[in-house]
């Protein structure tokens, strides 16, 4: 059975800049490095949203609307993995605290 490409798909154009970019399409100032701090209490918050999402999920299935029963264990599942994931990365966290911490002076 031969494969035959996808229509209308075709390698990007290369882009020819002429070494300097012309002032109106200069590239844009680099944005300020997130701090850790930021990146894990945005973290938490999704972690949260998903466990608060599967527990509306569940509500819903439970009070009679038409939710599928296979949705609420897939809500339950995303959120049980993205807590578990989001632990792991604290304990990681944690254990590299404690490493530097050992290091001798």
């Amino acid at each position: 059975m031969p494969i035959n490409p996808i229509p209308g798909i075709r390698p990007p154009l290369p882009v020819e800049t002429g070494g300097i970019l012309p002032p109106a399409q200069a590239a844009p100032a680099p944005r300020p490095a997130a701090s850790f701090q930021d990146l894990m209490s945005q973290s938490i918050a999704k972690v949260n949203g998903l466990h608060q999402n599967a527990q509306a999920t569940a509500l819903r299935f439970l009070q009679g609307e038409p939710v599928e029963i296979h949705q609420v264990a897939l809500e339950q599942q995303r959120a049980a993995m993205a807590f578990d994931l989001l632990l792991e990365v604290r304990n990681k966290v944690v254990s590299a605290y404690q490493e530097v911490m050992r290091m001798p002076l």
